[in-house]
């Protein structure tokens, strides 16, 4: 009903060079990166750090939530990959909605999702 566009993306990659952060893209793209910050959400009984990003460029605004799924304790890509799970709300002009109440929105899109037998920067085995 506000007209957001959602956006959802997961990464995988065995090394580092298969995939960046997406502060990366939005820099190159030219976009202003405002906020950035670490969010927590609850999934399940689990709770998600996750990184925040508003990225702004003209009248457009994203919210950006991210985090990484590390498939060993040590987080070391080269040997066992490593995912990375990203949501981005495009915000459009007539949206008053603040940060706080996109972070609203996107916790209860989290929220439906399955509970979580593991947690962001742990091992998935």
């Amino acid at each position: 009903k506000t007209g957001a566009e959602v956006y959802f993306m997961v990464v995988y990659g065995l090394i580092e060079s298969d995939f960046h952060i997406p502060e990366v893209c939005y820099i190159d793209d030219g976009w202003s990166l405002e906020k950035r910050r670490y969010k927590t959400i609850r999934i399940g009984s689990d709770d998600l750090q996750l990184k925040y990003v508003r990225a702004e460029y003209g009248s457009e605004i994203h919210h950006i939530f991210y985090f990484f799924l590390w498939k060993n304790a040590s987080r070391q890509t080269s040997s066992n990959g490593a995912y990375m799970v990203r949501m981005s709300f495009r915000q459009i002009k007539s949206d008053p909605r603040t940060e706080d109440e996109i972070f609203v929105d996107f916790s209860a899109i989290a929220g439906r999702a399955p509970p979580m037998n593991r947690r962001c920067g742990r091992s998935m085995s």
